[in-house]
């Protein structure tokens, strides 16, 4: 090579690609990526490659060896795949193989994926961006809800691997965290209670959540729940509570458990349902008339609350959790618990039995 490089690296309408001539014959490979400074160090290496493989002799002149799975974009570089597509076809293929409620996770992939990402290229999926996206999932979902959503990406970029619209699976490789330990029902005691309700009907910024905290301590309900509660569910004398469906991530959703339940509620709880204005659509509402967004709700209001009123910081749920360990610390029966929250008995059982309150006493028959 005379001490110089045989194979140019140039760009085409933004993509790199690679000339060069041997043995008086011209050849060029488009390598599928776009000129950047970091591809470009890609297509130094491919280049050096090549230029080994003619100095030893070993030159492929029919190039599938230096293709691989570039060949397979250039192709998509004429039919250019773009995410919103792709995964619609994705989704809709895999909802002809599962039932209704996997369907529904399906779907919501598919919005929030789209709206994560833009409408993109699939060949422009980098990895420090699918990085953010892990990282920002299990910040702010359950451990096993984000990991589907990681387990699902991987399958979508399988799919499009399969169907030629990609060539890398950029999320094969990303690590996903270890489940952290399982936080264990730490309840707020009733003095906690007190102060958390009464910091937030104080706070200027979102006094609009009180009613909403104030229900979720009184009746145990989980924070969707609650969410999703409307006028319709509740008894014309404020005294009784139906719970049958779920509000979470901008749609209804039947409860965890899939059952509906009815349950009377305390005075106290009676005169929070008394004091809100009857209004269309869901009972608490957001300062602007929207549903409340739970995010929203836990990373800004339920945080700032926390920190304001110097109590050590427990997530949202521990309302469902401390309203289960009062519960039966005061004596209800555990039954009768499980009936209110909607939970397993048995599960219950598991997780608060140090909370029950009462001693069996064999019946005085005579």
């Amino acid at each position: 090579m005379n001490g110089r490089q045989i194979i140019k690296i140039g760009e085409d309408k933004g993509w790199l690609r690679l000339r060069w001539t041997f043995q008086g014959k011209r050849y060029a490979l488009t390598l599928g990526l776009p000129d950047s400074k970091t591809n470009r160090v890609v297509a130094s290496r491919r280049a050096n490659e090549i230029e080994i493989d003619i100095i030893s002799g070993h030159f492929d002149s029919s190039l599938n060896k230096y293709r691989s799975n570039w060949q397979k974009v250039e192709t998509m570089q004429k039919t250019r795949v773009f995410l919103s597509g792709a995964v619609a076809q994705f989704v809709q293929y895999k909802c002809d193989r599962v039932d209704v409620r996997t369907k529904e996770r399906y779907g919501l992939f598919q919005r929030q994926f789209v709206e994560f990402f833009g409408d993109i290229d699939l060949l422009l999926f980098s990895q420090v961006e699918c990085e953010r996206y892990t990282k920002e999932l299990f910040s702010n979902l359950s451990h096993s809800t984000a990991s589907e959503k990681v387990t699902i990406a991987r399958s979508f970029f399988d799919w499009a691997i399969k169907n030629d619209h990609a060539t890398v699976n950029v999320f094969s490789d990303l690590p996903i965290p270890r489940r952290p330990q399982k936080e264990s029902a730490r309840p707020f005691s009733q003095s906690e209670v007190k102060t958390i309700i009464s910091a937030f009907e104080t706070n200027r910024y979102y006094a609009w959540y009180y009613p909403f905290v104030s229900v979720l301590f009184g009746t145990g309900m989980r924070l969707g729940e609650a969410s999703g509660l409307e006028w319709s569910k509740i008894s014309s004398d404020r005294t009784q509570i139906e719970v049958s469906q779920s509000y979470s991530d901008s749609r209804m959703k039947p409860t965890k458990t899939n059952r509906s339940r009815i349950f009377k509620v305390s005075a106290s709880v009676t005169k929070i349902l008394e004091s809100l204005p009857v209004r269309d659509g869901f009972i608490f509402q957001s300062a602007k008339g929207n549903p409340i967004d739970l995010r929203n709700f836990r990373n800004r209001a339920w945080a700032a609350i926390m920190e304001q009123t110097g109590i050590e910081y427990r997530k949202p749920y521990i309302t469902r959790s401390t309203f289960i360990s009062h519960a039966l610390a005061s004596g209800m029966h555990p039954l009768m618990v499980a009936q209110i929250t909607g939970h397993d008995p048995e599960t219950m059982f598991a997780n608060y039995a140090g909370f029950i309150n009462s001693i069996p006493t064999t019946p005085d028959l005579f």
